[in-house]
């Protein structure tokens, strides 16, 4: 199986936690490893009473490239939302990955 490159249509921006050294202490911060382009499918989205409020869960697959450094510690940014990681999944052999993600924060697209 192989992906079509037709479908990465999306510009996505894989974030790893990293320490970063400043010039009085170290701080962790999420730093851009690498940019990839991905296809983009939401699969779900519900809404949850929680903390007194209704929130949106939005569930989304991006497709892309096969790629060994990227993990479920990782996440992504794709049009100004953020995405946390739930699940990788090989396509092929190393054809291609699909991750599954979860908006961070809903808003945007």
């Amino acid at each position: 199986m192989s992906i079509d490159p037709a479908t990465l249509n999306r510009r996505v921006v894989v974030e790893r936690y990293t320490l970063v050294p400043g010039p009085l202490n170290d701080e962790y911060l999420w730093a851009p490893i690498r940019k990839v382009w991905a296809a983009m499918v939401y699969d779900d989205v519900e809404e949850v009473f929680e903390s007194n409020q209704w929130m949106v869960k939005r569930y989304v697959r991006f497709t892309m490239h096969f790629s060994r450094d990227i993990s479920e510690v990782d996440r992504l940014l794709c049009m100004g939302v953020t995405y946390e990681i739930l699940g990788i999944k090989e396509i092929g052999n190393r054809a291609g990955i699909e991750i599954k993600a979860k908006a961070v924060d809903p808003g945007g697209v």
